[in-house]
């Protein structure tokens, strides 16, 4: 049975870091994804579909070790960054701040891949952490 899948886009929002209570970092993307058919009429590619999805990268055990994966992509991507994300869809229950139950179906990402060719020369400047957002117990994301 395969318990993961691959999804290829570009990042369509700035990035956002957060941190759980608990002071776990999380990073949420906004992945969009276009369909494309040959038309045999016009011999040319059309743009049939677009797709756009939440990601969510949580830090990686490899081993006995810790990878801050959602900080170091923070601060590596950008709108317009092309990546390859590997994982499954989860759907979520939470409470908003009115009080309502909402789902979220999101993509947790197991790995993240960087188009290297699209990369800037140029890094960026480090963000500035954000204080947590509260009302978020244990490991659920802070968005």
């Amino acid at each position: 049975m395969i318990d993961y899948e691959y999804r290829a886009g570009g990042i369509t929002q700035e990035p956002e870091l957060r941190h759980t209570n608990n002071g776990t970092p999380v990073l949420r993307l906004r992945l969009g994804q276009s369909a494309h058919a040959y038309n045999e009429e016009t011999r040319q590619w059309e743009k049939r579909a677009a797709h756009y999805f939440t990601v969510i990268v949580w830090p990686q055990r490899r081993g006995e070790n810790t990878i801050d994966l959602p900080t170091i992509l923070a601060d590596t991507l950008t709108v317009g960054s092309q990546v390859v994300v590997k994982g499954q869809f989860k759907t979520r229950s939470y409470s908003d701040q009115d009080g309502r139950e909402r789902t979220a179906t999101e993509f947790t990402a197991s790995e993240v891949y960087l188009d290297a060719a699209a990369l800037d020369s140029q890094p960026r400047q480090p963000r500035e952490p954000q204080p947590s957002q509260g009302g978020f117990m244990g490991d659920e994301p802070p968005f």
